[in-house]
């Protein structure tokens, strides 16, 4: 027979039990948000880093700094883990950083494209989601190598990864190179020097390589810690020294290239350019009651940096088609007659295919002292969703949504312009890059190449 004391003593203790699994259920639970939590910050410090390192937000020091130590937090996010999950963090860090470096799309799309805010926002969040698969790609490679091989072999991989998938990014799907890490050390003359050897990958790679050193330390320094082993157990000493080889290379490499370029600017011819920024409303510009006092004020500030070796009026600065507006056209060949100064202005080109359908170039006019028309160079990287619609194929429902988009072309290749000088027996080849091209290495490498001694 069971006494009846028992039974209260046996439900007590099933009681608490059940409340001590309850409360490690809780525990659990917590312990799963703040696990995802911790990641999902340490995706974010990533994202913040990459996108403030290549802002131009006015600050005491260049926030270009902050690129060597960016990628730490991701890399102690998608440290052994599967890449399956690497892939995923590194995606998601490479969404907010991309957020923070293509939200102008929006004002690109909506303002000057007219298509509706909505759409605009939810094309940019496309495009920031795509940009993050490249990093997604590069934490899964970091995740394969730390799983395969030694620390050394990720500190080498990793920047290789890194700068291989920023090439695939520059060229695929037409190419959109914007926000490469390089381009964060633009204030830091003696490292970007290195970009006439390896391009701006080379200097992307350079930080990665900082980035990974610099994690493999803080990851040696908090395991030695908590494992308490001696003082170099498990120090990265390869990795720390190929990363000290490098960044005194390329730091040596970049002094010596600087003092090579102050000895050749004291050889060379200078030239004495006039800009030209009238600072026009975008909602103003193409209105043709607007079109008289868009001109007077270009023809104001233009008399004002006469003669000069070059004016340059900034892009699609003509409120009008140059060629095919004789009365507007008459004003400048006038006023540069009497600057006396050549006169490089942007303006639509317009064209016709062979069925009679119109067509637009984004043209650089090159025009002499004499008035003469003597270089045009037509925009051969256009700006989505901006100039034109991508993928019609897929996008055809755009079009009744985007009005204000014009119906652009890209050029055809790189030009040279010849800039006139007083010397029958000596020129000044030059290239020029509008706007969003100058994103794209390979087209201003190929204006180097071609014998562009300046770019515009």
């Amino acid at each position: 027979m069971v006494s009846s004391t028992l039974i209260p003593i046996a439900k007590k203790r099933t009681d608490r039990w059940g409340q001590l699994s309850r409360d490690s259920g809780l525990l659990s639970f917590l312990s799963f948000l703040m696990s995802r939590a911790r990641i999902a910050l340490l995706c974010l410090l990533t994202g913040l880093g990459y996108s403030l390192a290549l802002s131009n937000i006015p600050t005491r020091y260049p926030l270009g700094i902050l690129a060597w130590v960016a990628l730490i937090p991701l890399h102690s996010a998608v440290s052994h883990t599967t890449p399956r999950q690497a892939f995923l963090r590194g995606w998601l860090a490479g969404c907010f950083g991309f957020v923070g470096t293509v939200y102008w799309v929006v004002l690109a799309m909506h303002r000057y494209g007219q298509i509706p805010l909505a759409i605009s926002v939810g094309l940019m969040a496309l495009l920031a989601v795509y940009l993050g698969v490249y990093i997604g790609l590069y934490t899964l490679c970091v995740a394969w190598l730390e799983r395969r091989w030694s620390a050394t072999t990720v500190a080498v991989g990793a920047p290789c990864a890194w700068s291989a998938l920023e090439f695939l990014r520059t060229h695929a799907l037409s190419g959109f190179p914007w926000a490469l890490l390089g381009y964060s050390q633009f204030l830091t003359l003696p490292v970007i020097q290195v970009a006439d050897i390896t391009g701006v990958y080379g200097i992307s790679a350079l930080i990665v390589l900082v980035n990974v050193t610099l994690f493999q330390i803080l990851r040696w320094v908090w395991t030695r810690q908590t494992a308490n082993h001696s003082f170099l157990h498990s120090f990265p000493k390869t990795s720390v020294v190929v990363c000290l080889v490098w960044v005194t290379a390329i730091w040596w490499y970049g002094y010596w290239r600087l003092h090579q370029e102050e000895a050749l600017n004291q050889q060379s011819d200078h030239l004495h350019i006039g800009l030209v920024q009238a600072n026009i409303d975008q909602a103003h510009k193409w209105d043709p009651a607007f079109q008289t006092e868009t001109m007077a004020r270009y023809t104001s500030l233009t008399r004002q940096v006469a003669g000069t070796d070059l004016i340059i009026w900034p892009e699609a600065a003509t409120p009008f088609l140059f060629e095919q507006t004789p009365a507007y056209r008459a004003l400048i060949i006038e006023l540069v007659r009497e600057a006396g100064t050549p006169l490089l202005l942007g303006s639509p080109t317009l064209r016709r295919h062979q069925d009679g359908r119109p067509y637009l170039f984004n043209s650089a006019y090159l025009v002499s002292p004499s008035g003469e028309t003597i270089g045009r160079y037509d925009k051969q990287h256009l700006v989505p969703f901006g100039e034109y619609i991508p993928l019609k194929t897929f996008l055809f429902f755009l079009e009744k949504l985007v009005v204000g988009i014009g119906d652009f072309e890209p050029g055809t290749g790189a030009t040279i312009l010849q800039l006139p000088t007083h010397s029958a027996t000596s020129s000044n080849p030059f290239g020029v890059a509008i706007c969003f091209e100058v994103i794209f290495p390979n087209l201003v490498r190929e204006l180097a190449q071609a014998g562009a001694q300046f770019l515009v």
